[in-house]
C-alpha cells in the first residue's frame, strides 16, 4: 500500500505510529482501571467531571467517601499540582481516562455528580471569591 503512487510513505507510517500509541495507552489505561475496586473506580468517574484541576475540598462535595488520592496519583490515574508550596495541591484525572470511565456510572449518577460537582465550584469560585473569579473557572461552572 505504501508503495501505490499519490500515497505519502512518511504521513501514513507517522499516523499509523500515533495510532499504535493511542492504543497501548488505552490498553494500559483499562488494565489499571481494571485494577481498581469498584468504589475507586467510581471516585475516579465522579473526579474525571471537572476538566480543572480541584482542591480536595471540592473532591470532598463529589464523592461520599473520601478515598485516598495518593495510590491514584502513584498510578498515574489522577495528576496532581500545586502552585505555591503553602497551596493545597490540585487534582484533576488524566484526559485519556474520560471515554474509559463513561460506563462506570449510570446516567442518573452522572447527572448528580456534575450538580453537586457545580454547586460546590460555584460557591467556591464565585461566591466565596466576591464573584472574582478566572475565565477558565467561569467557564468550567458553565459547562458542568
Amino acid at each position: 500500500m505504501i508503495q501505490q503512487p499519490g500515497i505519502a510513505s512518511d504521513k501514513l507510517l507517522n499516523r499509523l505510529e500515533a495510532t499504535e500509541q493511542k492504543f497501548h495507552e488505552n490498553i494500559l489505561a483499562q488494565t489499571l482501571l481494571d485494577a481498581l475496586e469498584p468504589e475507586e473506580q467510581k471516585f475516579l468517574a465522579r473526579l474525571s467531571v471537572f476538566h480543572l484541576p480541584v482542591t480536595v475540598e471540592i473532591i470532598n462535595a463529589i464523592t461520599a467517601t473520601p478515598l485516598p488520592l495518593q495510590k491514584l496519583i502513584s498510578l498515574s490515574l489522577v495528576e496532581s499540582a500545586s502552585t505555591q508550596p503553602t497551596q493545597p495541591a490540585n487534582y484533576r484525572v488524566t484526559t485519556i481516562l474520560e471515554s474509559l470511565l463513561k460506563p462506570v456510572l449510570s446516567d442518573a449518577e452522572w447527572q448528580a455528580t456534575r450538580q453537586q460537582a457545580v454547586k460546590k465550584i460555584y460557591q467556591l469560585w464565585w461566591e466565596e471569591s466576591n464573584q472574582s473569579c478566572t475565565d477558565e473557572q467561569a467557564l468550567e461552572v458553565l459547562r458542568l
